[in-house]
């Protein structure tokens, strides 16, 4: 009933006469080097020439076409049809322009950024009451600058008619009007805008008559019109975007009918446009890639066509989960955020596999996640120790867990471990439970902690020869007067003119310098002060594993200007102590290095690196 007052209150938003964004004309940008471009109008068939002069006298009328006598710009023209009449003998016709052919190369195109469905629904959220306003005539509601109306004239069998309005077929047309449409709507509480579709939510009756007055007053001030049988008013849900939107949180737009008629993919073609479909509604559907596996497994270069009682099951599945009915819920900002997080990847080490989830997660719901507190719940124990924001992280541990850390250290939270049997609700979405196997969870475990704690050993064994020590690290960059001027640069800004020479080299670098507990990084490798440069390569070269290994260590862990220089020499001074003391000649065949590992060391990458940090720990130095 308010809503109904409204629209009789706002009756000239309702008016059938065009009318268009008051003080404002815009400007469409062409690229400086554009040149006139005109095409003689194309062959009009008999059959519709008449609906077309109609659409034609319908747009001079209204005043979106104006004729002029003479133009150096013309566009053929393209005919769209609308509709049809209920005896199907006549059809209503768009006129529109063709603009791929003449001014879609030279248009400098502004980009502006289309909301997402999900940031939309988001912004909606909470809603109890929905109503949906259609705009008329979107695009002819914002009117042309003189010099753009000559430009995207139409040539046509009537003669060139000029565009008074942002015409149809115009790449740059949709940024235009979706950066003026979100600009006027900007302000206004529970409105969501997407082209010419607007959407008001509201907690309550009252408030959601109070969000739709504010628009209908926004829109009638700025002149825009509305198409009053396209609304819907104070819905319980409603469809938006390819979604259901309701209080109770987002769901599927109901295509059961033409889900189950969908006959099975026959093409490779056709194959990819079901699993394109499947992926736009992925969010709704548990276990995605298992369903998908078989049919995209078709899809890979060299795989023949082969469509077999699994494809067809796999087939069958997924149009049956996106038949089932399922509710995403809104967010409600005001209680405790967790995230449950299991592994789900293949080719990765265990522990690899169980951080990749976490990292996975927290990209996915960045938006929810930074800036707030939350629980990260896991079932896998060494990430505990090595996620926990209040534990000692080492960056020095494996290359790819040191830059996942350093993605946490945007992050405000906690971890709580939980087992694996009380994990159910993020193992549903990789497998089922299967309960534990006690032993494999040991030795996985154990494995873990040998390779992410492998520098860590050196500590333990040798205190005095651990270089490496994070305390230490950081009281001696403090002291050093280059690691000092960095730090304050990548933190304050680099100035325009810069004396050392190891600053200018540092500055190139400046986009991977960061810093963490008071040591200095390039990227996940620590930046090693002077006073300990000697004592690391030492340390580099304890397990004498030749000097490519030596180099890919210290480049995998450390970096210092010159290190690769410093540990040729450390290695040639090696080789001449040794010469004189067993008989060495000096193009004897070089002993082949030994790759020793230990525990679980799938990630290919990390395997020298755990062989020589393993070996760094257990040996003395025989120089």
């Amino acid at each position: 009933m308010e809503c109904k007052k409204l629209c009789n209150q706002f009756s000239d938003l309702f008016k059938p006469e065009l009318d268009c964004l008051k003080d404002f004309e815009l400007e469409v940008s062409f690229k400086p080097d554009a040149k006139p471009i005109f095409c003689k109008p194309r062959t009009v068939p008999f059959a519709i020439l008449e609906d077309l002069n109609q659409a034609y006298d319908a747009g001079i009328k209204r005043g979106v076409l104006v004729p002029t006598q003479f133009n150096d710009y013309g566009t053929p023209m393209v005919r769209v049809r609308k509709a049809f009449s209920k005896d199907r003998k006549k059809v209503t016709l768009r006129v529109c322009g063709d603009y791929s052919v003449t001014m879609n190369p030279q248009l400098e195109i502004h980009r502006h950024p289309m909301q997402l469905p999900d940031d939309l629904m988001r912004k909606l959220s909470g809603g109890y009451y929905f109503t949906k306003i259609d705009l008329a005539d979107a695009y002819n509601l914002i009117r042309l600058a003189p010099e753009s109306q000559r430009r995207l004239a139409l040539s046509t069998h009537r003669g060139v008619l000029l565009q008074t309005r942002l015409p149809f077929g115009i790449s740059s047309a949709p940024d235009y009007f979706e950066k003026i449409m979100e600009q006027l709507t900007s302000d206004l509480r529970g409105v969501a805008v997407y082209l010419d579709d607007i959407l008001v939510s509201g907690n309550n009756a009252e408030e959601h008559v109070q969000n739709i007055r504010a628009l209908f007053e926004r829109l009638s001030e700025k002149g825009l019109r509305c198409k009053l049988e396209k609304c819907s008013f104070a819905q319980p849900s409603i469809e938006y975007l390819g979604h259901v939107l309701s209080r109770h949180g987002v769901s599927k737009e109901s295509k059961a009918d033409a889900v189950i008629k969908m006959p099975p993919p026959m093409n490779f073609s056709r194959l990819r446009s079901f699993l394109g479909s499947v992926q736009f509604y992925a969010k709704f559907i548990l276990k995605l890639s298992t369903l998908t596996e078989p049919l995209n497994r078709l899809t890979r270069k060299d795989v023949p066509w082969k469509w077999a009682a699994e494809e067809q099951a796999s087939f069958q599945l997924l149009k049956n989960a996106l038949c089932a009915e399922a509710v995403l819920a809104h967010i409600d900002p005001s209680q405790q955020a967790g995230i449950s997080c299991n592994a789900s990847e293949r080719r990765y080490s265990q522990i690899d596999k169980e951080a990749l989830a976490v990292i996975f997660t927290l990209r996915k719901f960045h938006q929810f996640l930074n800036g707030r507190h939350f629980i990260l719940v896991t079932d896998h124990k060494p990430l505990v120790t090595l996620l926990g924001p209040t534990k000692g992280k080492s960056t020095l541990a494996a290359n790819r867990l040191a830059r996942w850390a350093l993605v946490l250290n945007q992050y405000y939270y906690s971890v709580e471990y939980r087992k694996a049997a009380d994990h159910g609700n993020a193992d549903a979405l990789s497998h089922l439970p299967a309960g534990e196997d006690r032993k494999f969870d040991e030795e996985e475990k154990e494995a873990d902690v040998d390779a992410v704690c492998s520098l860590r050993a050196v500590k333990m064994i040798n205190p005095q020869m651990n270089p490496t020590d994070p305390g230490l690290m950081a009281k001696e960059s403090k002291k050093e007067a280059l690691i000092s001027a960095v730090a304050r640069y990548a933190k304050e800004g680099w100035a325009q003119s810069l004396e050392s020479e190891e600053v200018k080299h540092f500055k190139k670098l400046q986009h991977s310098l960061s810093t963490e507990n008071g040591c200095f990084f390039l990227g996940a490798r620590i930046v090693v002060p002077s006073s300990l440069k000697r004592q690391v390569l030492r340390l580099i070269h304890l397990g004498h594993f030749g000097m490519q290994r030596m180099k890919q260590l210290a480049r995998s862990v450390v970096y210092r200007p010159g290190l690769s220089s410093a540990l040729r020499t450390v290695m040639e001074r090696h080789i001449e102590q040794l010469q004189p003391r067993y008989g060495l000649e000096e193009d004897a065949d070089p002993v082949p290095d030994i790759t020793r590992l230990k525990g679980d060391s799938s990630a290919a990458s990390c395997e020298e690196d755990t062989a020589a940090t393993t070996t760094l720990g257990t040996t003395e130095e025989q120089e």
